[in-house]
């Protein structure tokens, strides 16, 4: 199976929804947004989800990126980077 950009974002979304529970997250929105009501701790969550998925590496985002990874898509591009 070929890892896409489209495929993570949908991971990063389907990720959100478990964990958030939210259905209509877009991709230019913050995963630590207190206006979302996402707190810190669950952008955690998230990452595990994606460690377990795309494997080592990812939790590595955090140290070499600002807060702009946050976002759906932003995020979604550091993993396809790491991965590919």
């Amino acid at each position: 199976m070929t890892i896409t950009k489209e495929s993570i974002v949908m991971t990063i979304h389907k990720a959100a929804k478990e964990v958030l529970g939210i259905l209509d997250l877009s991709d230019s929105a913050s995963l630590i947004d207190k206006d979302m009501r996402i707190a810190p701790v669950d952008f955690l969550y998230i990452f595990e989800i994606l460690e377990t998925k795309y494997g080592a590496g990812v939790y590595d985002i955090l140290k070499t990126h600002g807060f702009e990874v946050m976002t759906v898509e932003n995020l979604a591009e550091a993993i396809y980077q790491i991965v590919m």
